[in-house]
């Protein structure tokens, strides 16, 4: 069996969402196939990097771990200074014609150099010299390095280890940072990257012009119950009327006060009995109204019966480059709402015809009132499940992974 490795911040059972879990799932479905071995630090929360689980080697799901530790936990306040510093927010204002052109003249454009950038990178996190110096000390021992999420410090400094014989899984999405220049030679030096999505692909393309890349759009499986054991959720939760749903990390990037607000403003409008339901771990504050309501974390099978049950998965963030939450939902035959402002988001509606996006509070009203006056809402549902199917089966994905691995690598 060949052998490759999986470099990525952060890795566990504990870790139930985003890049951490699409990474997780993808190398267990590469076991039969080859000996698979993680690369990745002690940290389990990404606002400190801290170290939690022990150094060294573990087992999980039958897949060797190789643990090291964080030299430094997040700097927030030096990652600030360097922004101000160098105007690096201003970078990349999503604004078109006179706008964009106004807005960069006001503000000008980012000023930084290249150790300042990389300063900012190491205050990011999570900073692990110790991984690095591994990788670079025993690379011969693997046939492929599949690095995952582009952002963070093990990419950055891992990424040039073998170029040849590298798989980049980006999980890029349009905001500020991807436009630090950094990180033009962070998406024009491995031999293949492995998408998410149309339009992430054509997002790193426009900003980097690496079309010449061998790259595919791969995506992520949906693993949903087979038979799922029923929950009366309302009942378990006194839960009373009908809600909509949030899944995933509570922040305030991935939902806003205006969200919030919007909901809010809603139920005042209707006088409608509507819940805002949210599962997750939460890191910012949630405001106090007797129709928002926090689970925190719960099982698979809670989660999935919450999902069966709610009128609408509601997703706002901005910044997406795939959204697992959302294909669950379409796998559960449940519509969405998303933003407009995740192009991401708006492809997976506009190609499924399986939910809405607002991004004005008529459109978030809009959406709610017909979902409410047609609760069954089967027809969005069925359009969901049927484009879920069609292009996020784990059989697909390997095969792509598989491909990339046994005939592009050059290891």
């Amino acid at each position: 069996m060949k052998k490759i490795a999986f470099i990525i911040q952060r890795y566990g059972l504990e870790i139930n969402g985003g890049a951490e879990l699409h990474c997780r799932q993808l190398a267990e479905k590469l076991v039969p196939y080859y000996e698979v071995e993680v690369l990745t630090t002690c940290a389990i929360d990404y606002l400190d990097w801290a170290d939690h689980y022990p150094e060294g080697i573990s087992k999980i799901n039958g897949i060797t771990v190789r643990r090291f530790k964080v030299s430094q936990v997040r700097n927030g306040n030096k990652m600030s200074l360097i922004e101000r510093k160098t105007n690096m927010r201003n970078e990349a204002p999503r604004r078109k014609g006179l706008k964009k052109i106004f807005y960069n003249l006001l503000l000008g454009k980012c000023k930084g150099t290249t150790k300042e950038y990389t300063s900012w990178i190491m205050a990011q996190g999570p900073t692990t010299p110790a991984l690095i110096e591994y990788l670079k000390k025993n690379e011969e021992e693997y046939s492929s390095l599949i690095f995952f999420t582009y952002l963070y410090y093990p990419t950055v400094f891992g990424i040039n280890t073998n170029p040849a014989k590298t798989i980049f899984v980006p999980t890029a999405h349009d905001d500020w940072c991807i436009r630090i220049p950094l990180f033009k030679n962070i998406f024009n030096t491995p031999a293949c990257i492995m998408y998410n999505t149309e339009s992430e692909q054509r997002m790193v393309n426009r900003l980097f012009g690496n079309e010449s890349i061998y790259s595919e759009i791969a995506g992520v499986g949906v693993d949903v119950p087979g038979q799922l054991k029923p929950i009366n959720v309302k009942q378990k939760w006194k839960l009373t009327g009908d809600y909509i749903l949030y899944i995933g990390r509570i922040d305030i990037i991935k939902i806003s006060d205006e969200d919030f607000d919007f909901f809010l403003r809603y139920n005042r409008e209707t006088k409608k009995d509507l819940k805002l339901v949210l599962i997750g771990n939460a890191y910012r504050k949630i405001p106090k109204n007797k129709n928002i309501i926090y689970l925190g974390f719960v099982s698979d099978e809670e989660k999935f019966n919450l999902l069966q049950q709610c009128i609408a998965l509601f997703q706002p963030s901005k910044y997406e480059s795939l959204s697992m939450v959302v294909l669950e939902a379409f796998m559960m035959k449940r519509p969405v709402i998303v933003h407009a402002d995740c192009e991401v988001m708006k492809d997976h509606v506009d190609l499924s015809g399986g939910g809405f996006y607002f991004r004005e509070y008529h459109e978030f009203k809009n959406a709610l009132q017909q979902l409410i006056n047609d609760k069954d809402n089967k027809e969005m549902g069925e359009k969901g499940k049927a484009y879920a199917e069609s292009r996020y089966q784990w059989t697909n994905i390997v095969e792509k992974f598989r491909y990339a691995i046994d005939y592009k690598m050059k290891a």
